[in-house]
């Protein structure tokens, strides 16, 4: 990021910005100086959060499918909601599945139970019918499941101690099943259940370098309008307005980083006298006032004044000017 910040400071991106220093050690710390006193603090912040990766920003598609699978667009309140509104169906659900294997496994044990209250008689007709289920079934009153897990059951289960195994299990499965009926038939328990668990989701990921929240909640910051002429640099230009209407400007800056004239000439000092008119035709040898690099930037020329017209010689040049006055210049010309 500081990288970004000095690569931005020299492309001329964040004309607010003076200089960037970091003082970071086992905290960040990171230094803007303003490129001018006047600049103000927010105004500052502001262009910084624009151009650089100070704040993030990412945006959120809304277009979804909700739970009747219609496409639409959902505010960030309504995406929540549905998220919760899911996540109550999957309470629900769960809970169904769990009630409907826990009332199977009671059943099983039910029928457990019946065949060691009458483990001789169980074991008697096991023996002696030929199909011994139906005859099972119709003695004690025993359902489809409970028969075959009987006639399924292992000869080592027949003790006393899987007995007291058997009727903790139906102990402890017929407490939970009360509590989830209890649980189905209050909608306030459930949104309960479901606080609970996100609150565990929270206790469990929360903590931690992964899971520590890197951000802060809080007020929402007023909004800091920046005029658009803050981001552009001020410098001093110069301005050509032509003859013709043509215009173009030039940043001084340029105009002095120009390299001097090459061509050996001889400078007339700022004001000067002639004692003759010139001549209809100039030639190079004459002296001539030199102003390097305003012309062009490797040539320098001269500059000629009459009541008519104003000319740019170019005085490194080996041809001969040519050009006539209507009238003589005047006694003093300035450069």
């Amino acid at each position: 990021m500081i990288e970004q910040i000095a690569q931005l400071l020299e492309e001329k991106k964040l004309p607010l910005l003076g200089d960037v220093r970091d003082e970071s050690t086992d905290v960040v710390r990171l230094v803007l100086e303003p490129k001018t006193r006047t600049v103000e603090p927010a105004v500052l912040m502001e262009t910084m959060f624009r151009a650089t990766t100070l704040e993030s920003r990412f945006p959120l598609n809304m277009n979804v499918l909700d739970a009747e699978r219609t496409p639409r667009v959902m505010s960030l309140r309504e995406v929540l909601r549905s998220w919760l509104d899911h996540r109550h169906v999957v309470l629900v659900r769960r809970t169904e599945h769990r009630l409907a294997a826990i009332a199977r496994r009671l059943e099983i044990l039910d029928g457990y139970l019946i065949a060691y209250l009458n483990l001789d008689e169980v074991i008697r007709i096991i023996r002696a019918e030929d199909e011994p289920k139906p005859v099972l079934m119709a003695t004690f009153a025993l359902t489809d499941l409970q028969a075959d897990s009987i006639l399924n059951m292992r000869l080592r289960s027949l003790r006393k101690l899987e007995e007291m195994e058997i009727r903790k299990e139906h102990k402890k499965l017929s407490a939970e099943q009360k509590k989830l009926q209890g649980l189905m038939s209050s909608d306030a328990k459930r949104w309960a259940a479901i606080a609970e668990e996100i609150e565990a989701t929270r206790l469990a990921f929360g903590d931690g370098p992964l899971g520590r929240r890197r951000t802060e909640t809080g007020r929402i910051l007023p909004a800091v309008l920046v005029d658009e002429a803050a981001f552009v640099e001020r410098e001093p230009i110069t301005v050509i307005l032509t003859e013709k209407g043509s215009s173009r400007s030039t940043a001084r800056s340029a105009s002095r980083k120009a390299t001097a004239c090459s061509s050996p000439c001889t400078p007339r000092p700022p004001t000067a006298s002639w004692s003759s008119p010139p001549t209809a035709r100039l030639t190079p040898s004459r002296p001539t006032p030199c102003r390097a690099g305003v012309a062009t930037a490797s040539r320098c020329a001269w500059w000629s004044t009459s009541r008519t017209r104003t000319r740019w010689w170019p005085c490194s040049s080996t041809a001969t000017p040519s050009g006539s006055w209507s009238r003589p210049p005047t006694a003093r010309a300035s450069s």
